[in-house]
């Protein structure tokens, strides 16, 4: 439980709250997308290549996207790219301190 509570914790960390929070905090997208990808690439019966993977994958995605609707608290997505985007400058220069 320690080990995956500062993930847990990631959107309350970043101020990220409403409807947005709602949103993000299960893995529901996810697993419905991935759940697509599943549905789709169902009828093939024998995978011969990577290439064909991903051809299949990258179709399936697109049929996929026709079901997208728009994330609730979209407004707020902004606020969470600048938080990533400060994270990711904070561990670039922890990261060059060490080297």
């Amino acid at each position: 439980m320690r080990e995956g509570l500062a993930d847990t914790l990631t959107l309350q960390r970043f101020g990220i709250a409403g409807a947005l929070y709602t949103k993000l905090r299960t893995t529901n997208a996810i697993e419905n997308f991935n759940g697509s990808i599943t549905a789709y690439s169902r009828n093939v019966k024998r995978w011969r290549s990577g290439t064909m993977v991903v051809r299949w994958v990258s179709a399936a995605i697109v049929e996929a996207e026709k079901t997208f609707r728009r994330v609730h608290g979209w407004r707020d997505i902004a606020k969470l790219v600048s938080a990533l985007d400060e994270l990711e400058a904070k561990e670039e220069a922890a990261t060059d301190r060490v080297a």
